[in-house]
Formats: structure tokens, sequence, C-alpha cells
């Protein structure tokens, strides 16, 4: 066996330990994380109206910290999937899939009176509709989170889309904080978070999820942006054909 067969077993190997690991995470974890939610409801149903600010402070965090998380382990199994789950590729209508993802995140549209714009006609493509369905979904979740809390706005999310020579080209923009310059490739790392979570919640997983996600679709993903004018994510994806 030469070298390289080598280290592409010893690969194999780490993958499939990995995969062992996310399995045990998944299971094992979950169901301590989700009994830590259960009591964490039940305190706040049962004795929350009767106690001093310093208990229900407690409870707060108690709650705070079980979503978080539970955030934290969904967001890294998501990363162990990327690339390992193929969907079949399909020729779907965009426009359907962002009124599926609008659908999705409703309570948040209300909540925080979100304005969608879809600027141009969208395409009808054959690409991954599962995987490009995630990209949205996280970066509309993003721009709301950032665009929320800024005060006497709404949020406001523009998408778009322009026709390029072999690819298409979409950007979903947001109306919020902004993000500088010299973070711009380093908020596609894992983790990486630019605020404490007391000020944005999150893991700091979702936008290297999406890069990763376009890394397997054979795409790219950037950012435009400056602080306080909001951020653009731009973001291709292959012209193929149906065969």
């Amino acid at each position: 066996m030469d070298e390289m067969a080598i280290k592409q077993e010893e690969l194999e190997h780490v993958n499939q330990e990995l995969d062992g690991l996310m399995a045990i995470l998944s299971h094992d974890l979950r169901s301590p994380i989700q009994t830590l939610q259960a009591y964490g409801k039940l305190l706040r149903e049962k004795v929350y109206a009767q106690i001093d600010n310093d208990s229900k402070h407690f409870i707060d965090r108690i709650q705070h910290t079980a979503y978080h998380m539970s955030t934290l382990l969904s967001d890294l199994l998501s990363l162990s999937k990327v690339n390992k789950i193929k969907n079949p590729y399909e020729e779907f209508h965009v426009n359907d899939l962002i009124v599926s993802v609008r659908e999705s995140v409703e309570s948040d549209f209300n909540r925080f009176n979100v304005e969608l714009i879809v600027r141009d006609t969208m395409p009808v493509i054959y690409s991954d509709r599962v995987k490009l369905r995630e990209v949205f979904l996280n970066l509309i979740n993003n721009a709301i989170k950032y665009s929320s809390k800024i005060p006497n706005q709404h949020p406001v999310i523009e998408i778009g889309y322009t026709q390029k020579d072999n690819y298409h080209e979409f950007y979903v923009k947001d109306n919020g904080i902004g993000i500088e310059p010299k973070f711009h490739d380093k908020i596609f790392e894992l983790f990486v978070r630019l605020h404490s979570r007391t000020e944005y919640d999150g893991t700091g997983a979702g936008l290297n999820i999406t890069r990763k996600i376009m890394n397997s679709l054979n795409g790219k993903i950037w950012v435009a942006s400056e602080i306080g004018q909001g951020a653009t994510f731009y973001f291709t994806v292959p012209v193929l054909k149906k065969d």
C-alpha cells in the first residue's frame, strides 16, 4: 500500500470516529438538554410570579443556557452533515424556496415587523433544493438578528438575483448594524462572534455552515458591508442543466 492510500485510509478512519462522536453527542447530550429546558419551563410556570428578582434571573439564565446548548448541538450536527449528505438535485423555482423560508420564520417576521423585498424575478434552477433553502434561511435569520435591535426602525430584507454566464448570483441585504471590512472574512470562520451573546444570541456557527454548504455546491459566498450601513451577502450557484 502506497503512502497516499495509507493517508486516505487514516482519514476515513478519523471520519468514522467523528461520525461516532457526533452520534453520541446527538443521543447522549440532547436528552439532558431537553430535560433542563423542561425543568426551566416548569419553574417559570409554577413559581416565577412568587419569587424575588434574583431568583427570576437564575431561572432566566437556566433557560437561556439550555437554549444555547441546544442550538450549539444542532449547529455541530449540521456541520458534521454538510459534506456527507448528498441530496438529489432537482429543478425548482427559487421564488417558491423563498416563500417556504418566509413561512418557516413567520413568527419572527411578525414579532419584529420585518419587511421582505424580492427585487428581481427569481429563476428556475437545477440544484440541491434542501441545502440552498438552508442558505437562504441562515442568511435571513442573520439579517433579522442584526437589524431588529436598532431603535426607530424595522428590519428590511432585500433579496436580489443576477444571471451570469455560468452561474446564478443571489444576494440577501439587510439594514442592520453592519460589519467592519476587516472582519469580512473572519465572520465565516467557525464559532467567530463579533458581539457577546448578551447582545446577540447564537453560536457563531451559522455563517461557517453556510460557507461549507456553498462549497459543497461548488458555489461561493462573500459579504459587502460597512459599520452602520447594513450588510449584503452574495452567493453563487453554478448553472446546471437537468439531464
